[in-house]
């Protein structure tokens, strides 16, 4: 009865934009004859696919491949009634705006002398909690119920 061995790298490296990355894998199939030792043949597989991936990573030019400019996404106003359809979807979108429910437990735990809204606000660099993005809210909230 034969032995399949079955090798799998895959390695990634920052790409040209922000927030990119470029990606090779490469996969080997190998069959144990008698007599092989299974750690030395998966070495050799290993090292013949991380080879190509290398390789192949080595090729791409980070530099020559150009940047995709970053749109934001902004919410409909008065004169922009629309928001981006599937094919004009942008790449990024701004981080999620904090909730009402984060807001009234934020407040909750202001008032139980748990924190300063001025700290917090110096601190986030924002002029009001409604500022914040919910991201920062749950940092805040998980902060100050620490806070003994």
């Amino acid at each position: 009865m034969a032995i399949k061995l079955v090798v799998n790298i895959a390695k990634k490296i920052p790409g040209p934009s922000e927030y990119s990355s470029v990606q090779a894998s490469c996969s080997i199939e190998g069959e144990l004859s008698a007599g092989q030792h299974p750690q030395v043949e998966a070495a050799r597989l290993f090292s013949q696919a991380e080879a190509a991936v290398n390789q192949q990573l080595g090729q791409v030019d980070i530099k020559s491949v150009a940047p995709t400019p970053v749109q934001r996404w902004t919410q409909p106003t008065a004169s922009n009634n629309t928001t981006p359809n599937q094919s004009q979807s942008p790449q990024r979108r701004s981080p999620a705006p904090v909730t009402e429910s984060q807001l009234r437990f934020i407040s909750r735990l202001l008032d139980a002398g748990k924190g300063s809204r001025d700290a917090i606000l110096a601190q986030h660099q924002v002029g009001d909690l409604r500022d914040l993005s919910c991201k920062a809210a749950a940092s805040v909230i998980d902060t100050l119920k620490a806070v003994t």
